[in-house]
């Protein structure tokens, strides 16, 4: 009589230990992973604004500078407020119809307000811009 040494093996229970291994690490992944990745600090969400200003190419800049006489810079020459009326009219309407304007703190509203009017009279977009305050 020939006795085995050793029973066979029962593939079965193998099959399923890598099976379960992955499952637990991907659960433990699922459970944990969020505290892993997201690094410490301070989350910063800007409040939704209905004041959004896409990017533009090829803006045009007018400057507004403060003094005893206020002073209007279009394309690095002083204009005045006529003068810049007609060379906004005189833009193509292909080209990009954006206006950024950036004034000085000692330049008065109502000049800022008259060029964004004069802007906005032309179908220009106008973007205010500004400095931080030092």
């Amino acid at each position: 009589m020939i006795l085995p040494r050793l029973q066979p093996a029962k593939p079965g229970a193998l099959l399923f230990a890598p099976l379960i291994g992955t499952v637990l690490l991907v659960g433990f992944f699922l459970a944990y992973g969020r505290s892993f990745v997201v690094q410490p600090g301070i989350a910063v969400v800007p409040p939704p604004s209905p004041f959004l200003v896409a990017p533009s190419k090829g803006a045009t800049v007018v400057s507004i500078v403060s003094g005893e006489t206020t002073r209007i810079f279009y394309r690095d020459r002083v204009v005045t407020l006529e003068e810049l009326s007609v060379a906004l009219a005189a833009v193509p309407a292909s080209d990009a119809r954006t206006l950024i304007l950036r004034a000085d703190r000692g330049t008065s509203y109502e000049t800022v307000l008259a060029v964004a009017n004069r802007a906005v009279e032309k179908q220009f977009t106008v973007i205010l811009a500004g400095s931080s305050s030092r």
